[in-house]
């Protein structure tokens, strides 16, 4: 027969597991910075304890990052990596994609821009 803390306890860990996916969803959703996933941590640190967050080695890939490597993250996070540094380095990650895209944005658009006042004129 399971006990009433036995129970709290395991809700309090898959609460604490759904907090930790919602944000990782908001991260590769792009709608989290690297700021706030840290506050996030730090809220759930502070809610949770601080040894709440598993430690894992992984091996960071350099530089640039693209939409595959935030896949392959992606996947070892449903593989159960979910440290501190992980999280944070997802959201540094797809932070850096997200600033790629709009720099390429504002390009494209101040080309056009470019191409338009040249043929009008």
């Amino acid at each position: 027969m399971v006990r009433y803390s036995q129970y709290r306890e395991v809700r309090k860990l898959t609460d604490f597991y759904d907090e930790v996916n919602a944000l990782v969803n908001g991260i590769l959703n792009y709608k989290v910075t690297r700021k706030e996933a840290a506050d996030r941590i730090n809220a759930l640190k502070k809610e949770y304890g601080e040894d709440s967050f598993p430690e894992i080695n992984f091996q960071k890939e350099p530089r640039p990052w693209d939409v595959e490597y935030l896949q392959k993250l992606k996947m070892m996070n449903i593989a159960g990596a979910c440290s501190e540094d992980f999280i944070l380095h997802m959201a540094e990650v797809a932070e850096d994609i997200i600033w790629k895209r709009r720099i390429a944005i504002i390009v494209i658009a101040v080309i056009a821009i470019v191409i338009l006042v040249v043929l009008f004129l």
